[in-house]
């Protein structure tokens, strides 16, 4: 147990996980990073594992768009959107140009799930113009919260990454492949973060 900000002793209610200062309180599943800002509601301790490892992939993302960065832009109505995203809400992401033939987009959630967003069809597999930006539009479900938009443009067919998105696999089978193309230099990566609200 920690110290609290009271200089009392932290009670088992709140679990601290291991990355970034986030804290998940047992008593409404609200999971909170060091500032006090609420990143997931309703979160059960059996997703604190996976919530962890989302986190952790999210850091090593962001070595990957500082050395290589990829933009990424969520837009209603034709403008770019920073507010929070409301459910049934139809949000267009845009992203590139990719300059590689292969684009792979995908929704790390707030519960510590990834959702391959782009392609989902064979006709859009690729490879692709690599100067041209792709438009393709989404709507707002559930889970709610804090989530983040990955795009990742690859010059080779990233099969085994995309195989894993679409069948649901855990992050643990995500992140080594990801890791790769940063650490080989062999990719470009696009990172955006979303709020979606509940009705």
């Amino acid at each position: 147990a920690g110290v609290g900000a009271e200089g009392g002793e932290r009670c088992a209610a709140e679990v601290a996980l291991a990355v970034g200062g986030l804290r998940w309180s047992r008593a409404d599943g609200t999971l909170r990073d060091a500032a006090g800002e609420i990143l997931a509601t309703g979160l059960a301790e059996r997703d604190l594992g996976r919530v962890n490892a989302k986190f952790e992939l999210l850091a090593r993302l962001r070595r990957g768009v500082a050395a290589r960065g990829l933009d990424l832009q969520l837009r209603v109505d034709g403008r770019r959107r920073t507010d929070p995203l409301d459910a049934g809400e139809r949000v267009e992401i845009r992203a590139g140009p990719p300059e590689a033939p292969y684009l792979t987009v995908f929704n790390l959630a707030n519960d510590g799930t990834a959702q391959l967003i782009f392609p989902w069809s064979d006709g859009e597999y690729g490879p692709r113009a690599t100067d041209e930006v792709l438009s393709f539009g989404v709507v707002v479900g559930p889970p709610f919260g804090m989530d983040h938009l990955v795009a990742v443009a690859t010059e080779e067919d990233p099969r085994a990454l995309r195989l894993a998105l679409r069948r649901g696999a855990p992050l643990s089978e995500v992140t080594p492949r990801i890791e790769r193309l940063i650490a080989e230099g062999r990719g470009r990566f696009g990172l955006r973060t979303a709020l979606t609200r509940a009705p």
